[in-house]
């Protein structure tokens, strides 16, 4: 059963649960063929954009789409979703795989962003290679944006966590590029941090990379009093609850993991009128406001819930319906 079904069973007809479309193709590498996927979920508000990864289930690349589509909705992105795999493993080169992966969908599927994720976050030169075409210097800032902007998405909402007392043992868990510059800004904010591990014994442990990795099997390891999902997907729906029954604060991913694609909207701006808009002080400070601002939304609709997930679902959820009766009328 999808991930995103349980948690919204009973809200949404059982259509929401089904892509746009689906499609397969072949990549070739030498002698050997592997399979590529594109998951294009829904562009009722935009382009469809999301990321690349290698080799995971179909139902978890639904999972995956689903969740940035109401994260898009709920912090007013004008982008749609999807989101695609490679069936190769981790230790096959990769740079050729992704460059043919990236022309098909170019070739074939119509307008559709695609981003570096989770195992091919390391080439992420290739993805913007075509915009390095227009300024370099414009490529190396989006380069720069991705871990910034992710970083200060997870900052502010463990700020948001914390009520802004920065002065706590904070753990770092998982393989991003980003890790770094979060290391040195929660450092800078007088935080103690370390790379840790599950088990770790912290204040707040931030997940920045794996799918499901926290399940009903191994939940009962974490012995954070905050855990910020800043990978989607990171934390199934049953150890959500069974976290959230023990006492542990949870920042779901629809909200932790918002901070890239808000640096990746304000370099699509950039892109779109074809020079540097967005500065550094500038990406900080919208990411921070826009955070924010939907935070307080979030913090309403949380007296409804007293759950921090399904309060974003239901936001998210009302600005989907809204948009439908608007396009479509009362169906």
């Amino acid at each position: 059963m999808l991930e995103s079904k349980k948690f919204m069973l009973g809200k949404v007809d059982s259509t929401f649960f089904i892509p746009d479309k689906i499609t397969y193709f072949k990549l070739k590498r030498k002698s050997k063929i592997y399979q590529g996927i594109r998951v294009q979920y829904s562009r009722i508000f935009g382009p469809y954009i999301g990321g690349v990864i290698l080799s995971q289930d179909l139902d978890t690349l639904i999972d995956l789409a689903i969740v940035s589509f109401l994260r898009n909705t709920l912090f007013n992105l004008p982008f749609g979703s999807a989101i695609g795999y490679i069936n190769a493993p981790i230790t096959e080169e990769k740079i050729e795989l992704i460059n043919q992966y990236i022309q098909y969908v170019r070739s074939n599927l119509g307008i559709d962003i695609l981003l570096p994720d989770e195992g091919t976050m390391d080439l992420a030169d290739v993805f913007y290679a075509e915009l390095s075409k227009l300024d370099e210097k414009y490529s190396t800032n989006i380069l720069f944006y991705d871990n910034l902007s992710y970083a200060i998405g997870i900052i502010t909402l463990i700020k948001f966590a914390l009520k802004g007392n920065f002065n706590v043992k904070i753990g770092i868990f998982g393989n991003n590029p980003a890790n770094n510059e979060l290391f040195k800004l929660l450092e800078s904010l007088g935080s103690e941090v370390n790379y840790a591990n599950l088990s770790s014994e912290t204040d707040v442990l931030v997940i920045t990379s794996g799918k499901k990795i926290i399940n009903t099997f191994n939940e009962n390891i974490i012995r954070a009093k905050i855990l910020v999902e800043g990978s989607d997907l990171a934390i199934t729906y049953d150890a959500y609850n069974r976290l959230k029954k023990r006492g542990i604060i949870v920042i779901p991913d629809i909200l932790s993991n918002v901070g890239k694609i808000l640096g990746v909207y304000l370099n699509w701006v950039n892109f779109k009128i074809g020079k540097i808009k967005f500065n550094e002080d500038e990406v900080i400070r919208f990411i921070y406001e826009r955070i924010n601002k939907v935070l307080r939304d979030v913090i309403e609709e949380n007296k409804k819930y007293n759950d921090l997930k399904m309060s974003c679902v239901s936001l998210a959820l009302t600005k989907i319906s809204n948009t439908y009766k608007r396009t479509y009328g009362n169906l």
